[in-house]
């Protein structure tokens, strides 16, 4: 330990200058029993600091057998000139949960349903509040909706911060409905299996503009694209099951003459180079049911949206679309 102590000295002294650390130092040594080795290890350190050219004073071990030394500052140190404060935690190393956040943006939700007049609104959180702020089997949100008197739709979206709250659309409940709910039912999609089913493993989480599709018996092809056919649709999420196809039927439909950029199915399989999945082949029907997201937005969109609420507390960021 004392042989560990005198390189750690030696070693302190030059940190302090790569680093140009200044201010009040406190070093906690490995604990030395006998005295002697506590003078030789504030010897070394002190013979160490001869080199520096900025003041530094050693004062010798507390009552607690920690080391004080006080170092001059003369400019920023390697840190503070190089890093800036974390513009989410604000320094502090910590954030706020998914729990207070989905809390927080609740009473930002009430504040707003007193404001105005419309019938319905739309929002945007990012996708970890806005589960929690839904709640298990969407209780949480018919609770807020019971309150306020507002149909309130909430969509998740990752290029939301996860204590800011966005209204993308105000209006009447089939207006903001149509932008909400970007599928239909007989919907014929390619969807993307991001993570199995928190409570149902059997099935698989895909996600269409922040908007969740349960696709069932998908829980084993996370990670992979699928075809899948919208079978009924909530007001949180929408339920699909998988459209089974081999790849030579695919690849067959696809030579025979299918539409460019129409979709009649699509096989799915590894990447030989181990990487992402792709699709094998695509062909089209061509006669499902309209993206209703896109027909919405391009029909009718409230002017002020989307914009950002408060909750109650300073944001010192500032973001242009993306994390």
């Amino acid at each position: 330990m004392f042989k560990t102590n005198i390189e750690a000295a030696v070693e302190i002294a030059r940190q302090l200058r790569l680093r140009n650390i200044g201010g009040i130092i406190v070093i906690d040594f490995i604990d030395m029993e006998e005295e002697s080795h506590q003078k030789q290890v504030i010897a070394a350190l002190e013979k160490a600091m001869e080199g520096d050219k900025t003041k530094a004073s050693v004062l010798g071990f507390t009552q607690l057998g920690l080391v004080e030394m006080t170092r001059k500052k003369v400019q920023q140190g390697l840190q503070d000139s190089m890093m800036k404060v974390c513009p989410i935690c604000e320094g502090r190393g910590r954030t706020l949960s998914e729990e207070t956040l989905a809390l927080r943006a609740m009473r930002a939700i009430k504040k707003e349903a007193l404001t105005n007049e419309h019938e319905a609104m739309l929002l945007l959180l990012h996708p970890s509040v806005a589960a929690m702020l839904i709640g298990s089997g969407g209780a949480n949100l018919a609770a807020l909706e019971k309150e306020t008197g507002k149909s309130i739709y909430v969509k998740g979206s990752l290029d939301q911060a996860p204590e800011d709250i966005a209204i993308a659309a105000l209006g009447t409940k089939e207006e903001v409905e149509r932008m909400a709910l970007p599928v239909a039912v007989g919907d014929d999609l390619s969807l993307l299996i991001e993570e199995a089913h928190m409570t149902n493993s059997r099935d698989g989480i895909a996600r269409v503009e922040g908007y969740v599709i349960d696709v069932e018996g998908a829980g084993g092809l996370v990670g992979r694209r699928v075809r899948a056919q919208i079978s009924r649709v909530f007001k949180t999420y929408a339920k699909a099951k998988l459209v089974l196809t081999t790849g030579k039927t695919a690849a067959a439909r696809a030579g025979a003459g299918a539409g460019a950029g129409e979709v009649v199915g699509a096989d799915v399989e590894p990447d030989e180079t181990g990487g992402t999945p792709v699709v094998v082949a695509e062909a089209s029907r061509g006669s499902s049911a309209p993206h209703r997201g896109r027909d919405a937005s391009s029909r009718w969109q409230d002017p002020r949206a989307p914009r950002q609420l408060r909750c109650g507390h300073s944001h010192r960021r500032g973001r242009g679309g993306g994390r």
